[in-house]
């Protein structure tokens, strides 16, 4: 599986397959989207290679729209009842480590309260799909992977 995403859908962590290619189409896509609709929009296109539950169609819908309003950089907030999920991944190579380190510094200016992880190991790498290092995940979506984005963009991706 090349596209593998893990999501959090109604408190739970859920494996999608095919989420970033979807992403990514709805977002250099010439077509305007309403965001009210957006996640219906990703649960239909993914229905194909992923199966959703009937009855948990609306919070897969939610959890769908958090994840496009992440990866286009657009503001919103993390799953009610939970705080923002910010995860850096790399291979303990000095560009990894910056990453970590301006991810850090912009959380502290913040100040808002956030679950920071980085992994620095192989399979962490693997289990996401990143094939290239570094990598950052907001609200378990991988919104950049093989380069280190410049402060104004890790200000527009991180959660505020």
């Amino acid at each position: 599986m090349d596209d593998y995403t893990k999501i959090r859908v109604g408190g739970q962590q859920v494996g999608v397959v095919g989420l970033t290619a979807v992403l990514q189409e709805l977002a250099e896509g010439s077509e305007a989207h309403p965001l009210d609709q957006v996640g219906s929009l990703i649960r239909q296109r993914l229905a194909g290679q992923n199966y959703f539950a009937a009855t948990a169609e609306k919070l897969y819908d939610e959890a769908f729209q958090r994840a496009y309003r992440t990866f286009v950089g657009l503001p919103g907030e993390p799953e009610t009842g939970t705080v923002a999920q910010v995860m850096v991944l790399g291979a303990g190579c000095p560009r990894c480590e910056q990453l970590r380190d301006t991810v850090i510094r912009i959380l502290n200016e913040r100040g808002n309260p956030v679950d920071f992880e980085y992994r620095s190991d192989p399979l962490s790498l693997a289990e996401f799909g990143v094939l290239v290092p570094p990598a950052l995940m907001v609200n378990g979506v991988v919104v950049v992977a093989g380069r280190i984005p410049s402060s104004r963009e890790l200000q527009r991706l991180l959660p505020t």
